[in-house]
This record gives structure tokens, C-alpha cells and sequence, in this order.
């Protein structure tokens, strides 16, 4: 449970195609003999139960029947329910079918979660801006410059660092924060978990400090820039115009 709290923000939920009924799963795996649960949402009531199926043979393994979820109901889906499959200890590839419809391949694997930390933090360190390991380069050395503040406009101020929010390479004071908190967060939690296996910067090269903790830093110095004067808080470095 502690390792599924961590890694929450991978969002592990299927996409949404054109179908009447629509599964949310753990898009990582699920372990044996641990809790098991899906979430079905329709905006029909749906009657009967929820076929686990074995991905390569074909063969039921359980049926399930769903139950109410409780809570408001999310989106435009009425109807909400759980399906709890923890009986299935077997490891392997599922699918759960209703009808006509079914779910993104499941996985119940002994370590479903095996490099993900890394994975995420090598994500992280791939959003760098200012000196970004990935790509072994400096990036946005003229970052940035002040609008409709109280200051000339095009003033410079030093805002490089932190990370890309994404392809556009804008950044904000909002997303960044969430993610320097969620890691701190992680690692407060359960520091055993993470490894030390690059510097500061992102060379391989341990250098005695969590990756987790390096990265989040980087978010921490970036963030502290955003208050360069008292009663400034400069909150997006971007330009939408």
C-alpha cells in the first residue's frame, strides 16, 4: 500500500475510448495476495458481474459482482462501482469484461513495481530547464522577463531552472510546487525506498544524497527564485501571447 501511495502520481488509469461502460485500473500491476481493485463507470446501471479473463487462454477466472462506489460520482458517469478481484492470487495477464466491453490488459506480477521510482525520476530529470542532464545541454539561459509588473517591461530576472511543465516548456509555480512536495512527501514516507545513483545535476555519479531529494532541491531553488523582491510572487514563466 505504501509503494502505490508513492508512486500516485503516475496516474495509473486506463484512457478513455468509445465504449458504454469504462474501467479504471492500476496500469502498473497489481501484486498476488494483496488488494486488487478496479473501478467501473457507466451512465447506465449495470446488472450482472464483471468477467476476470485470462489474457492468453480466453478463460474466465472469476467472476465479480460490482459494487456501488462510494463517494460523489466523478464526470459525467452516474454510475460508479468497485471491482474487488483480490481472490486471484495467480500472476499473469487479465482483462476485465462486461458485455461488449472490456478493460486495458492487467497485470498481477510479484514486483509490478520494479524501476518505476527511477523511471520517474529519469521523467523529471528529462524536464530540467537551465542545465538539463537529458540532453547535456543549458537551455532558456535568458529566462525571463518581467510584463504588467511593477517593474519596466522586458526587465530581466534570472528565472532559469526547474522543469519544463511540458513540450510548450512553460513553467509553473502551481505544477512545480505539487511535484517537489509529492517527492519530499515520498521520501518522508519511506526513505528506504530510494536509491542514490546520480548528482545534483544528473550525472552518474553518486554523490551521498537520495535522487529523490536531489530533484526535488532543484524544484526547491527554482521555486525560491519566483520571490525575488518582498511582496513579489511571480507565479508562471511563460509567454501565451
Amino acid at each position: 500500500m505504501m509503494i502505490r501511495f508513492l508512486l500516485f502520481f503516475l496516474c495509473v488509469c486506463s484512457p478513455l475510448v468509445a465504449q458504454d461502460i469504462h474501467f479504471r485500473i492500476n496500469q502498473a500491476g497489481y501484486v498476488p495476495g494483496e488488494s486488487k481493485v478496479a473501478l467501473l463507470m457507466s451512465d447506465k446501471p449495470v446488472k450482472g458481474k464483471v468477467d476476470l479473463v485470462d489474457w492468453k487462454s480466453g478463460l474466465v477466472v472469476s467472476r465479480v459482482k460490482p459494487q456501488r462506489a462510494k463517494g460523489e460520482a466523478w464526470g459525467d458517469f452516474s454510475k460508479q462501482y468497485t471491482i474487488d478481484f483480490s481472490d486471484v492470487d495467480q500472476t499473469g495477464l487479465f482483462v476485465l469484461r462486461y458485455g461488449k466491453d472490456q478493460s486495458r490488459e492487467i497485470l498481477v506480477l510479484q514486483d509490478p513495481y520494479a524501476g518505476a521510482i527511477d523511471k520517474m525520476i529519469g521523467f523529471m530529470q528529462q524536464q530540467r530547464c537551465g542545465y538539463n542532464p537529458y540532453f547535456d545541454v543549458v537551455c532558456h539561459q535568458g529566462d525571463g522577463r518581467l510584463f504588467d509588473a511593477p517593474a519596466p517591461d522586458s526587465t530581466y530576472m534570472d528565472f532559469s531552472g526547474g522543469w519544463h511543465d511540458a513540450g510548450d516548456q512553460l513553467k509553473y509555480l502551481i505544477t512545480s510546487s505539487n511535484a517537489t512536495a509529492r517527492m519530499l512527501l515520498a521520501y518522508e514516507l519511506a526513505p528506504g525506498l530510494f536509491g542514490d545513483s546520480v548528482d545534483a545535476l544528473g550525472h552518474a555519479d553518486p554523490n551521498g544524497v537520495p535522487d529523490i531529494l536531489d530533484e526535488a532541491r532543484w524544484g526547491l531553488e527554482w521555486i525560491l527564485k519566483l520571490r525575488p523582491k518582498p511582496g513579489w510572487l511571480v507565479h508562471q514563466i511563460a509567454d501565451d501571447r
